[in-house]
């Protein structure tokens, strides 16, 4: 009887210690597998910590809106004018133009896309004051650009003015920016920057004025004191007599900075994309 007992083995110690422990490597090491094949794509496969949002860089001020932009280097442009130079005149113009041939494929809520049409027998057609007043369209903005343009290169300031001043009043007053004065501030800075390394002179003390003044008639919203600062610093640098020869472009820099977070983005013109 003993000898047939001994040879029932209780099933729950068949195994030995290093059975139990061999079996427990195996069932870890299939788990781990199971994981490595698990598709990298499926949702629940995504580790929540590791999903990171790629960040967002503002739009640069200029391409906010074209027409804005546009209507900005337009004003420094008679600006220019009125300071009598024609240099600083026309390569205001040459930026406005670039604006305006991109309009096609970025509208602006300042020009029309098209020709606004009056219908037959509307009462203001026959008076002519809803044409007068009618919104330019972005076509017609692009014609006296180039007008401008060939105008300044003739040195006939008047002419030029009279079609700059035609796009000024092509756009109505309710739809410009509250900020326009900041955008023409910050595009005279760009092209004051860019003036520096040529060592042109004339035309960097023009594009500094067209700033200053720009800063002092802005009304806000927002940061009315901080540009008046702004002003008043640009004009003491133009009122010291060589100052203009010593200026660095990053200097220029840190007002045009300053003057673009002041709209919200962090710069002027748009990047761009190296090869």
């Amino acid at each position: 009887m003993r000898d047939a007992q001994a040879g029932q083995r209780d099933p729950c110690v068949m195994f030995s210690g290093g059975a139990i422990k061999s079996w427990t490597l195996i069932c870890a090491e299939a788990v781990l597998l199971a994981g490595c094949y698990r598709n990298p794509e499926a949702p629940e496969a995504q580790a929540p910590w590791l999903a990171v949002a790629p960040p967002i860089t503002p739009v640069s001020l200029s391409e906010v809106d074209l027409g804005d932009s546009l209507l900005a280097e337009v004003d420094s442009a008679r600006v220019a004018i009125e300071l009598r130079d024609p240099v600083a005149a026309a390569n205001d113009v040459g930026q406005a133009l670039a604006f305006a041939r991109r309009l096609p494929d970025r509208p602006s809520k300042l020009l029309l896309s098209e020709p606004h049409i009056i219908e037959p027998g509307n009462p203001s057609s026959a008076s002519g004051t809803a044409v007068s007043h009618a919104r330019m369209t972005a076509f017609d903005a692009q014609v006296k650009l180039v007008s401008a343009q060939a105008e300044l290169d003739g040195n006939n300031l008047q002419a030029a003015d009279t079609d700059l001043h035609a796009v000024q009043t092509g756009v109505p007053s309710q739809l410009i920016a509250g900020d326009l004065a900041l955008l023409r501030a910050a595009a005279s800075l760009e092209m004051a920057r860019n003036a520096v390394p040529e060592g042109r002179i004339p035309e960097l003390r023009t594009q500094l004025l067209t700033a200053q003044l720009a800063l002092s008639g802005y009304a806000g919203p927002g940061h009315i004191a901080e540009s008046k600062a702004m002003a008043t610093a640009i004009g003491q640098t133009l009122g010291q007599g060589s100052a203009l020869d010593t200026i660095r472009p990053y200097q220029v820099s840190l007002w045009l900075g300053k003057v673009v977070a002041w709209s919200g983005t962090d710069r002027w013109s748009a990047v761009v994309a190296r090869p």
